[in-house]
């Protein structure tokens, strides 16, 4: 993973979820986990909802998936044992089948451990492994907190509408985000044009390049 400065900070989600009580669980248990992965120096980084959240893009989030490289597999199962986290999944469910999945409640939060997803829907397959990808870091005043690309997730999202049609308002927020802002990884999605996705996809990621 290549870290790199997030520059479209936006500060009222950050300043809601370390004053807000209605995180506080979240909270300690974002910072339990992070402060144990720096330590042992895991690479990793924030997806989904969560990583939606912190960019100021959606205003709420329900459990944290934590992307990772699978060589850090054995310290993140000590990290979480010690932490008296409850791994309660490992497996796909065929529309994800990861190189690695550890499901965990800690606290009463959720979290998902993921090492290179791999997304099977609309009979096509998109794989993703951040071991070579670019991470943004952005500034929480107190940590670092590494986001995986939006270029990455809105291929993400794409794909999971495959089961989960719901994943349809996330991936359109993205897109519509994207077409504002403007990439910032354009090669990521000029990847996605050589993968084996549904031409639908193809022609959403073309619109934005």
């Amino acid at each position: 993973m290549q870290y790199i400065d997030y520059k479209r900070q936006s500060s009222s989600n950050i300043f809601d979820f370390y004053g807000n009580a209605y995180f506080e669980s979240r909270r300690n248990v974002l910072f339990k986990i992070m402060h144990e992965l720096q330590k042992q120096n895991v690479n990793f980084a924030l997806g989904c909802s969560a990583n939606l959240f912190f960019r100021g893009i959606v205003d709420d989030f329900n459990d944290f998936d934590i992307i990772f490289e699978q060589k850090y597999t054995d310290k993140i199962l000590k990290i979480m044992s010690e932490l008296d986290g409850k791994l309660i999944g490992t497996g796909g469910n065929g529309f994800c089948e990861s190189d690695m999945y550890l499901h965990y409640i800690l606290d009463s939060i959720h979290i998902d451990f993921i090492s290179g997803f791999r997304i099977n829907t609309f009979d096509k397959s998109y794989y993703c492994d951040l071991s070579s990808k670019p991470v943004e870091n952005l500034d929480c005043e107190y940590l670092k907190l590494p986001l995986i690309p939006l270029e990455i997730q809105l291929v993400l999202y794409s794909m999971m509408e495959g089961w989960q049609p719901r994943r349809r308002f996330k991936r359109v927020i993205i897109y519509n985000y994207l077409k504002q802002e403007g990439l910032v990884f354009p090669q990521i999605l000029e990847e996605c044009l050589h993968q084996d996705l549904p031409d639908w996809i193809k022609k959403l990621v073309q619109s934005l390049l």
